[in-house]
């Protein structure tokens, strides 16, 4: 995490801004080990492999990734302070759910696997036709493709996901321009910022559409740009998703959010979006694109 990073963030349990900073290692301008820690609440945010991970309840994330805390322990936390916290937090869990890191990390293999799949190359595409972005945020970024080529002619990125292991892999590639955040979309560490761009790439079949698209609408400034994209498989994985978006109820409601929908978006897109299992099968989707300006 880069220090300069943490003007934009607020305390996720209580929205309190500014937080501080309890560096315990650190490479250059970037934090490797440390909390990120809330003067209201007090809450710590623990900084591990230099991943900031904003979550209000920390054993809450980890009982769902037990595993995840395990390599946390064991692997990744290089200081006695971040490996007590850990601890304390694992000895909290008294149950047992199914280890979501484990499917985490299988996502994040068929992400790496299918990164020339030519939606990408389609969705850069649409990008360049934005004007220069000087903030930018992307919800669900994954291994960071779209997040790191939009720093490329943008001031400041940020990519949020709630997968450690794909924010791991993503900052593999990161610039200096960018910042990855362990954190959810809904309950975010933003508080009121303005983005000039939001990007939501097929994340509206995994979260609740209508409360993901109020929290994008609200981040997006005036004249600013919404892009989204979805396939609208609303059975793949767990049931996230209780009230399911069309592709035409999806541009009507970005029109009563104030957007106007840009760039040839207006009527519904297949882009074939092609996600490789293994080395035998192929998962092959059509993905909707919609571009929006926000006009009010």
């Amino acid at each position: 995490m880069f220090e300069s990073s943490l003007e934009y963030l607020h305390c996720v349990n209580c929205n309190n801004k500014p937080l501080k900073l309890d560096v315990l290692k650190k490479e250059g301008s970037e934090i490797v080990e440390g909390f990120i820690v809330c003067k209201k609440c007090l809450i710590k945010y623990p900084i591990i492999k230099k991943v900031p991970i904003l979550w209000s309840d920390f054993t809450s994330y980890l009982i769902t990734r037990p595993s995840l805390g395990g390599l946390f322990l064991t692997r990744y936390a290089e200081t006695q302070e971040v490996r007590s916290f850990i601890k304390k937090s694992l000895n909290k869990i008294n149950k047992h759910v199914e280890d979501r890191y484990k499917i985490e990390k299988r996502w994040v293999e068929i992400y790496e696997n299918s990164k020339n799949s030519s939606f990408y190359s389609f969705l850069k595409s649409y990008l360049q036709k934005l004007p220069k972005q000087k903030l930018v945020i992307e919800h669900g970024c994954s291994i960071g493709l779209i997040t790191n080529y939009v720093s490329k002619f943008s001031e400041i990125v940020f990519g949020i996901d709630t997968s450690f292991s794909a924010i791991l892999t993503a900052k593999k590639n990161q610039g200096k321009k960018t910042e990855y955040l362990v954190t959810d979309s809904i309950f975010h560490p933003f508080g009121s910022q303005l983005f000039d761009l939001v990007i939501g790439l097929n994340i509206l079949d995994i979260i609740e559409p209508r409360d993901l698209l109020s929290v994008l609408s609200y981040q997006t400034k005036k004249n600013g740009f919404l892009v989204l994209s979805d396939p609208y498989d609303y059975k793949r994985g767990a049931p996230f998703v209780r009230k399911p978006i069309t592709e035409t109820n999806l541009r009507n409601h970005l029109r009563s959010l104030g957007f106007g929908i840009r760039f040839g978006t207006q009527k519904p897109s297949f882009l074939k979006w092609s996600l490789n299992l293994n080395r035998r099968a192929k998962l092959e989707y059509k993905s909707d694109v919609v571009i929006g300006k926000k006009l009010r």
